[in-house]
């Protein structure tokens, strides 16, 4: 199990991800607390509760680095309980928070940078982002220089046009990169997403002749030309998954869950 540190959205969001939905779900209107005492909210939390959790992953209810100075603190507090660190991101303004926050001192904390993407015919990030010069080989290579032992992976949400031919030139063309396929949920209340999404790829893994996939927890990790692919059908249930700390400073056991009093 690992704890989601969710960092407060910022309004207005600076994307504009046709499959977002926090913008249509009440229990994402939810009042932050300033930075540090969201800390030590978080801190305290940690101190009494870490043997819970294998790592820490910092998401967001949109892209986290838009609030860097609460990512900061996540890193912070994370590595001050020697717990292992997973920062989930778009990448699409990791160079500008490098260059003008302190945010460049703290990037070899984490331990695991997580790539998030849209599985789109062009292998785009499918959103629209006001930074224009965001390069995604740029974000990776200024990762990995800070923190050569570092792991890069691609978080791939899955769509109708996602093919094992993108897959292929995904794999082909970063050998060193881990690879996860999610399924996008959220089409009951999102009309892009019931257009869009599909999981072709990830069945097709799935029913490899001779080539078995296997359970891992809650994933799917399918053999495909000598890479391991996870696949995770269900991100959003978090059911003896993860915890989310959130930016009330509070513990919530799922995403649907209501802010609290």
């Amino acid at each position: 199990m690992n704890l989601q540190i969710s960092i407060p959205k910022k309004r207005p969001c600076e994307n504009r991800c046709p499959f977002c939905i926090v913008k249509t779900h009440a229990q994402f209107n939810i009042d932050a607390l300033n930075v540090s005492e969201w800390q030590d909210e978080l801190f305290d939390y940690l101190s009494f509760n870490k043997d819970l959790f294998d790592r820490v992953v910092i998401t967001g209810e949109n892209e986290p680095l838009q609030q860097v100075e609460y990512v900061i603190a996540a890193l912070k507090t994370a590595r001050a309980h020697g717990m292992t660190t997973e920062f989930i991101t778009t990448g699409s303004n990791f160079l500008e928070a490098a260059g003008q926050t302190d945010f460049y001192n703290h990037i070899a904390l984490i331990d695991v940078l997580s790539l998030s993407m849209l599985g789109s015919e062009d292998l785009d990030f499918l959103f629209i982002s006001n930074n224009a010069a965001f390069d995604r080989d740029q974000v990776m290579k200024l990762y990995k220089r800070l923190n050569p032992l570092g792991t890069i992976r691609f978080t791939i949400l899955e769509t109708r046009m996602f093919t094992t031919k993108h897959l292929d030139y995904l794999l082909n063309t970063y050998p060193e990169v881990e690879i996860t396929l999610k399924t996008l949920q959220g089409a009951a209340s999102n009309a892009w997403i019931y257009d869009h999404s599909g999981n072709y790829v990830s069945n097709e893994l799935t029913t490899i002749k001779d080539i078995p996939a296997k359970k891992r927890g809650a994933f799917t990790v399918a053999l495909y030309k000598g890479r391991e692919i996870w696949i995770d059908w269900s991100c959003q249930s978090s059911e003896g998954r993860y915890y989310i700390f959130r930016g009330d400073g509070k513990v919530y056991s799922n995403w649907e869950e209501q802010p609290h009093e």
